[in-house]
């Protein structure tokens, strides 16, 4: 069904469980296609997904064309680091240990 598509955008839950189904779906559907759609790094409280957004009157078209690529699962990058630290700081009850 996904096939006829040159991209594809996702957009999971903006929490550690939600950007790891994220990967998973694009590594299934092919990286070449995938884009992910990440709210604004620097507003995590109110915005956990389209919904969240949507509801909060966030510019979706700029979202969306903000869109990355998923990185490749072996080559860890500074960006991808300082992002998931402060994710980490930012949200303790969804991480274990």
């Amino acid at each position: 069904l996904l096939e006829r598509f040159d991209t594809i955008y996702l957009w999971m839950d903006n929490d550690g469980p939600g950007q790891a189904a994220c990967d998973k779906f694009a590594r299934k559907l092919g990286l070449n296609r995938c884009y992910v759609v990440k709210p604004d790094s620097r507003d995590t409280t109110r915005i956990k997904d389209a919904n969240d957004a949507l509801r909060a009157g966030v510019d979706m078209r700029a979202l969306i064309a903000a869109a990355e690529k998923p990185e490749h699962q072996d080559i860890a990058t500074f960006k991808h680091l300082r992002e998931q630290v402060l994710h980490e700081i930012r949200h303790p009850d969804e991480y274990n240990g």
